[in-house]
């Protein structure tokens, strides 16, 4: 009979072993910001720290099983993981469209300089001779007023500032 208590002993405390390496340890608690952080490792220091008991999902040979018309239970700690999950893509995908969108107005305050510092050149070695344009329709040539060289400097001046070309 000692033997079988044994047996039976070592039994239930190796099948206590399997079921607890089975368990994941999840940790939530919100960061000096103010941030829902979830993670396996709690941090150090005076945060208030949730653990979760979470079971390891089942195999990918068997679906998921998905619980319906539960109240609150371990479905609502999946729930909520799935939740702040699904908020950290919004947040990572909002950040790559940002990042993207601010990499264009890089691209076009680039551009924008560049053509500004060549009219700014062209300005530069025409200045103090006459300008003369061309009419498509008619071909004939007319001077230009010092007025509209005046506001074309202005414009690349406008340009070059509003866009910092000096500091690229």
């Amino acid at each position: 009979m000692d033997k079988r208590f044994k047996f039976l002993f070592l039994l239930f405390l190796a099948f206590g072993v399997s079921v607890a390496d089975a368990q994941i340890r999840v940790y939530r608690w919100k960061d000096k910001d103010g941030r829902t952080v979830v993670g396996e490792k709690p941090p150090e220091g005076s945060f208030s720290v949730e653990e979760i008991d979470v079971q390891e999902p089942p195999a990918p040979s068997k679906p998921a099983a998905t619980p319906r018309g539960r109240g609150s239970g371990s479905s609502s700690a999946w729930g909520d993981m799935k939740k702040e999950e699904a908020a950290l893509d919004a947040r990572m995908e909002a950040r790559r469209r940002s990042e993207a969108l601010a990499e264009q107005a890089s691209e076009r305050r680039r551009l924008a300089c560049a053509d500004a510092k060549s009219r700014q050149a062209y300005v530069d070695s025409v200045r103090g001779r006459t300008v003369w344009r061309t009419d498509p329709a008619t071909g004939e040539q007319t001077p230009i007023p010092d007025n509209e060289r005046s506001a074309a400097e202005a414009d690349i001046s406008r340009t070059l500032r509003e866009n910092a070309c000096g500091e690229m």
